[in-house]
């Protein structure tokens, strides 16, 4: 409507200008969705989106109902809750004041307050197929909300969608921002709210009550205090979520981006954070004593507690965050924000204490997992997420974008012993060992079946952050010529297969691969899918000619259409993310940005980068890992052509930068890899690109596949390329290149390492390592050109330890022996004067330049602390009987690569360390050292080597006696081996080895006697 012109009034006569209430909710935008507003010239228009009850919303209303504050006089009182956004706060639009108050003439109705037409919720659930045609930058067809929400709206009144924009350039000190911005907050004042709120602290507060018990009525109890999910939470330490409408002003050219994923957030890790548990514990330390919430330590040289290793995500999502929000402009986080719903909730969630190991477990149910678990509540780790992304916005006065990833629809915890209580490869993603993570943890889901099942993802898992922080899957966000498309992962996820989809056939190619393949990474199975590739509910025509469609109860009691279970499964909600891609593809932008969980282009984690830039396209499946199986190649064709210039994701847990095109067609080439990316300011188009995670530990692979045997520190980054050279027909005859860096191949004189001559056919493929957690930032100059730069933690907790490096590498991971002593006699007879005891591998290995091994070894117990004489560590050759073949051995070779770990140790010292080990209260550790800094604290159990002879006659004369003496078996050990076995069952030295403990003895370390836990 126009707005008219005041009347002139005679004196002693009042002017009133009144509204009917209008009642409306303001869905963009949200704390997880901003809305970007560039100062142009002299407007900077706010657009958002909004329910409304009214059919027939006026310029009017809008401008008398937004009300706004500066963000920083949000939290501007340290007492939380107290004055947080109280009324008086919240200022009302000048404009409302100036122009539709005045009497004198009013400004043209443009250029004040913009209104698009009514959208009938119920019908369109922003899910307009056409492009809206207004003066609005922002579009209904571009964006996607999670239909429940609406629905709660829809039932409760709000019935018509409305966009609206309102000019800031009337507001003062809007539009007077510096380099950093101005963050605002709004709200849309309903006279209910107002009513509520006199004589009362906070809109926010009782707008949040306003909305439990909206969701109440949908019979969804949700938790908006985290006092309510029990324990003694004090007023300081409570949290009250609130509905955020950030908008963002700024008057830069082009916004530079800061880009995390990953991040994995998990109660737990405050738990882990706070372990007092030590791998070496000493009797001096315990029992356990816990004095005014902590851990009381005598003697602290060997104490080293899990609290002072574990890489906790949640406080690396912080550091990261904060740092790539000190030089971008906006952050946008792609998805598996949290590891699980089911967080747990004890008083080490929110408050610093100490508590002793076994009550940890206790309070962790590790033994055993469970729907009822008081401890693992719903949501309890979306409410982390929440505190967290609000601390972020408060500290830095800048937006955060959010989407969600493949982890985010999970309701149980995956890690760290998953299935059965079997080991995974994911407790390196702490920087801990597996001994240490058990120290942490405790013993596992001990085969609870009930946790397989509620592994499962389901679109209930994130409810509680569409009503609280994102309400929309999907949707494009502008500023300027800059545009944004953000991708939700759709719940569903695939096993990866060896192959994909075929874009004519749209059938599965390939086969499967086995779950713990390198390849095995979850593919989005939703993404970029359209509507019509979607099973429809199955459906009957009753005796009347109705339609009716079969339900059924779900697992947790809900009424859900019924879909055939052999054919394609229905969407988890609307899926239109394709729609939506083919739409924003062609709108003009002069740089497209799209952002999702899943990979475009992601080498596995066996594939190095000089294998991405020589050997594969990003069609074949080394370069598919992760990504998404529906019109990729249509996807990637885009950014190669330059319609799309950048595309971004993570999920991999790897971090480079590629040039999709450059060189060859359908092939990429990395521009930079590992841990800091730097590249210079280049043209953004034509890049894809995967940033490393936030949270757990990312790998990387450099150079070229091979690796001999060479101690060269360079090594591991140039490595080889080996290829059968089929021009010679001879299959297994290799052509051995130099891996001069990350894009060259090139051949060398011989079929050998120059440097230690090991022979191509006798090398490996690398192993990935790991690196610190970060994020990357899209740095836009004001030319419009790029340059993508990493950010890592600093926390010293994040630098990987090369201990647990080795373990996952399988590195210095077998047991040991006593050199040269086969008996308690020969032990005995041992002149310690003359030479100390030696351990040593029991097996010969092949050294690889990629190996790490610590310099030296501390013998400890638990009653005597550190024995006398440590030992260097070192590796010394396989020793040959032969003497002519050890004179080629030691005369050829520069380095030998056959290896074998040995050190020292006194004879009194071993006596005491047995002892300890097979003690049922002392235990035996080893510190292995390497540097001063870096120790891999193990502990020792002294074990028998079992013939497999001894094993196999065991077993026979144990199940069937006489059959087994019609055996030849039995007649052999009749004349060779019983006498032989009963000697060595009794002598503790024969077949004795000293084996590295994967798992603690829980019972153990509880005991009073001993540790004490």
């Amino acid at each position: 409507m126009a707005i008219e012109k005041n009347v002139n009034i005679k004196n002693n006569q009042k002017y009133i200008v009144s509204h009917e209430p209008c009642d409306a909710k303001i869905l963009y935008p949200s704390l997880g969705c901003p809305s970007l507003v560039k100062i142009e010239g002299d407007n900077a228009w706010v657009e958002m989106v909004v329910a409304c009850k009214n059919n027939g919303l006026c310029l009017a209303e809008v401008a008398f109902h937004l009300r706004y504050v500066e963000w920083g006089m949000l939290h501007g009182d340290k007492k939380q809750n107290s004055t947080i956004g109280d009324r008086s706060r919240y200022k009302m639009l000048d404009l409302y004041k100036k122009y539709f108050l005045s009497l004198q003439d009013s400004k043209n109705s443009t250029s004040l307050i913009r209104i698009s037409e009514a959208y009938f919720n119920a019908d369109n659930r922003i899910n307009v197929e056409n492009i809206e045609s207004d003066n609005f930058q922002i579009q209904l067809a571009h964006m996607n909300a999670f239909p429940w929400v609406l629905e709660m709206y829809k039932k409760e009144g709000y019935t018509y969608l409305y966009k609206i924009a309102v000019n800031l350039k009337y507001e003062p000190g809007c539009c007077t921002v510096g380099n950093t911005g101005k963050l605002l907050n709004f709200i849309w004042l309903e006279k209910e709210l107002y009513e509520k709120s006199k004589g009362k602290p906070s809109l926010m507060e009782i707008e949040t009550g306003w909305y439990k018990d909206l969701l109440k009525k949908e019979k969804k109890e949700v938790k908006t205090r985290l006092s309510e999910f029990g324990g003694d939470v004090a007023e300081a330490q409570d949290v009250l979520v609130k509905l955020y409408h950030p908008v963002y002003i700024s008057k830069k050219n082009r916004l530079s981006i800061g880009h995390i994923t990953d991040i994995h957030l998990d109660t737990r890790m405050e738990l882990y954070s706070k372990s007092v548990a030590s791998v070496i514990e000493v009797k001096e330390n315990c029992q356990v004593r816990i004095k005014d919430d902590k851990r009381v330590v005598e003697n602290d040289e060997l104490y080293q507690p899990i609290k002072n290793l574990v890489a906790n995500f949640n406080q690396s999502f912080t550091s990261i965050s904060g740092k790539l929000l000190s030089k971008a402009d906006a952050l946008v986080v792609t998805g598996d924000l949290i590891d699980f719903n089911k967080g747990i909730h004890t008083d080490q969630t929110f408050s610093d204490k100490d508590k002793t190991p076994s009550k940890v477990w206790e309070e962790l149910k590790a033994e055993w997992f469970s729907l009822d678990n008081e401890n693992h509540l719903e949501d309890r780790n979306w409410f982390l997420f929440y505190k967290l992304l609000v601390e972020l916005y408060t500290k830095h006065g800048k937006p955060i974008f959010t989407m969600l990833g493949n982890h985010d629809y999970v309701k149980h915890a995956m890690a760290p012993w998953p299935v059965f209580g079997l080991t995974w490869n994911g407790v390196y993603d702490m920087n801990l060992t597996r001994y240490e993570n058990a120290l942490c943890f405790g013993k596992g889901y001990n085969g609870n079946k009930e946790f397989v099942f509620n592994s499962k993802t389901s679109s209930k898992c994130v409810e509680w952050y569409t009503f609280f922080i994102n309400p929309f899957p999907d949707y494009v966000i502008d500023y300027g010529d800059q545009s944004m498309f953000m991708v939700d992962w759709g719940e569903g996820a695939n096993i990866s297969r060896i192959g994909g989809i075929d874009d004519v056939t749209k059938n599965l190619v390939g086969k499967k691969v086995p779950l713990r393949h390198p390849g095995s990474l979850h593919h989005a199975a939703n993404l970029f899918r359209e509507k019509n590739e979607y099973e429809k509910p199955l459906q009957y025509k009753d005796k009347q000619g109705n339609v009716i469609t079969v339900k059924i109860e779900d697992e947790d009691g809900n009424e859900v259409e019924l879909t055939d279970p052999y054919r394609k499964k229905k969407m988890p909600f609307l899926v239109k993310n394709f729609t939506i891609y083919k739409s924003w593809i062609n709108r003009p932008a002069a740089v497209r940005m799209l952002f999702t969980h899943a990979t475009v282009i992601c080498p596995k984690d066996n594939v190095t980068v000089g294998e991405i830039n020589n050997d594969y396209s990003w069609k074949e499946p080394e370069l598919c890992y992760g990504t998404f199986d529906y019109r990729r190649d249509e996807v990637i064709k885009d950014v190669e052509n330059g319609k799309l210039h950048i595309a971004v994701g993570g999920h991999s847990h790897r971090n480079l930068v590629m040039k999709v095109g450059e060189k060859k067609k359908d092939h990429a080439t990395v521009l930079a890899a590992g841990e800091r990316i730097r590249t210079e300011f280049i043209e953004p188009e034509h890049i894809a690109m995967v940033t490393s995670s936030g949270g757990p530990f990312p790998k990387y692979l450099p150079g070229a596949p091979m690796i001999c045997a060479c101690f060269k520190e360079n090594k591991y980054n140039t490595g080889f390329y080996c290829e059968r050279d089929f021009s010679l027909k001879e299959l297994h005859t290799k052509q051995l290149y130099s891996g001069q860096d990350d894009s060259k191949k090139e051949a060398i004189n011989s079929n050998e390492c120059p440097h230690c001559h090991m022979q191509a056919g006798d090398m490996v493929r690398k192993p990935a390592k790991r690196h610190r957690p970060g994020g990357n930032l899209l740095i836009f100059d004001d030319t419009g050109k790029l340059k993508i730069q990493s950010v890592v933690t600093d926390d010293k907790k994040n630098k990987p330890r090369k201990a647990v490096m080795c373990e996952e590498q399988k590195i210095f991971i077998d047991d040991m022996k006593l050199e040269d002593i086969n008996s308690y006699e020969e032990f005995s007879d041992w002149d310690e004067t003359e030479k100390p005891i030696q351990i040593i591998s029991t097996e010969p290995f092949t050294y690889y330049g990629y190996m790490e091994f610590p310099s030296r070894v501390k013998y400890i117990t638990f009653k005597t602390g550190v024995l006398p004489g440590d030992s260097a560590v070192q590796l010394v050759s396989k020793e040959y009987s032969n003497k002519f073949f050890k004179f080629v051995q030691e005369s050829v070779f520069d380095n030998i690569y056959e290896k074998r770990v040995v050190q020292e140790i006194g004879k009194k010292c071993f006596r005491k360390l047995k002892n300890a080990a097979t003690h049922e209260s002392d235990f035996a550790f080893v510190r292995y050292s390497f540097n001063e800094l870096d120790f891999w604290d193990r502990e020792i159990n002294i074990g028998k080597q079992r013939f497999e002879d001894v094993k196999e006659y065991a077993k026979i004369k144990t199940n069937n006696a006489f059959e087994a003496s019609k055996e030849w078996l039995a007649e052999k050990f009749e004349k060779t081996y019983n006498p032989q076995y009963q000697e060595y069952i009794k002598d503790d030295f024969r077949g004795m080895l000293l084996e590295f403990r994967i798992i603690p003895d829980f019972e153990k370390r509880k005991d009073n006697d001993v540790c004490g836990y």
